[in-house]
């Protein structure tokens, strides 16, 4: 199984590549209103010391060739997607 990451071409994300690190939004930075909407009553602080991390299963070539995928989380086809083997199953 791969895992892939799309993402902006900036400062950030070139830094992130030097280090070998990867940068996860919070909740509340995410481009899809409906992503985080359940109810964390009491847990709100907490959330925001952790990262989102979204999986989705598929073909490789439906993923990386995915028009939506690069429209959505590359800056309008501008970014990079990074491809890598999952050292787990889902």
């Amino acid at each position: 199984m791969n895992l892939y990451k799309f993402q902006t071409i900036n400062n950030l994300s070139l830094e992130g590549l030097i280090k070998h690190s990867l940068y996860f939004a919070r909740t509340d930075q995410l481009n899809d209103p409906t992503e985080g909407m359940f109810a964390l009553e009491g847990h709100s602080k907490d959330l925001k010391k952790f990262g989102i991390l979204s999986m989705t299963k598929g073909e490789p070539s439906q993923i990386e060739n995915s028009p939506f995928m690069w429209a959505h989380y590359s800056n309008e086809l501008k970014g990079f997607c990074l491809a890598s083997t999952a050292l787990f199953q889902a």
